[in-house]
């Protein structure tokens, strides 16, 4: 399950794609929880105006960054929603 959010102001005026309440967190900047699937099945205008949002990483209530279990293996405490960004390919040199 993804997160979605809208690059800009997004106004879905038949609510042909998402229900009221959607299009209403859409128009704020809030985010809206779909399969990747179900965003592909959208029409093209659509997916221009969305936007897969970064996982953030989580915080105590002291706003100190907090890490990961080690003993739960399916799910990231130190981010988010449970799931940390996929990481990224490193660069080699050739000599």
């Amino acid at each position: 399950m993804a997160k979605y959010k809208a690059k800009d102001s997004y106004k879905d005026s038949k609510n042909k794609y998402f229900q009221f309440g959607t299009e209403k967190l859409l128009i704020r900047g809030g985010t809206v929880q779909m399969e990747k699937e179900q965003f592909e099945k959208l029409p093209k205008e659509v997916r221009e105006h969305l936007e897969e949002e970064k996982p953030k990483r989580a915080r105590n209530k002291k706003s100190q960054l907090m890490g990961d279990n080690p003993d739960t293996s399916d799910i990231n405490e130190a981010y988010d929603g449970g799931k940390a960004p996929k990481e990224k390919a490193k660069k080699t040199r050739s000599k």
